[in-house]
C-alpha cells in the first residue's frame, strides 16, 4: 500500500494554482536566509510584503489605515500565541 504525504497535497496545490496563473515561490528563496528572502523568520506565517500590497490593490481607499493597523500588529505565529488570538 502506498502512503500519502502531505507533500503530495502541497504539490498538487502548487501546481494547481500555478495553472491559474499565481506565481509560485519555493521556500528555500524566500526563507530568511533565502536569495530573496520576504520574511524574518519562519514565525512569519504572512508574508507582510506581499498581504500589505495586496490590500492595497484590493482596497487603495483604505490604504493608510490598513498601514496603521498592520504597523501596530505582528503577524508571526509566536506573537499570536502569546496574544492568544492563536492556538
Amino acid at each position: 500500500m502506498s502512503r500519502f504525504a502531505e507533500s503530495h497535497v502541497e504539490e498538487a496545490a502548487l501546481q494547481w494554482l500555478s495553472g491559474l496563473g499565481y506565481a509560485v515561490l519555493h521556500r528555500p528563496n524566500i526563507s530568511p536566509d533565502g536569495a530573496a528572502s520576504e520574511r524574518v523568520s519562519y514565525g512569519d506565517v504572512i508574508l507582510l510584503g506581499r498581504f500589505r500590497a495586496a490590500l492595497e490593490r484590493f482596497n487603495p481607499h483604505l490604504s493608510k489605515l490598513m498601514s496603521g493597523v498592520l504597523g501596530q500588529r505582528s503577524l508571526s505565529r509566536t506573537s499570536w500565541k502569546k496574544q492568544g488570538t492563536m492556538k
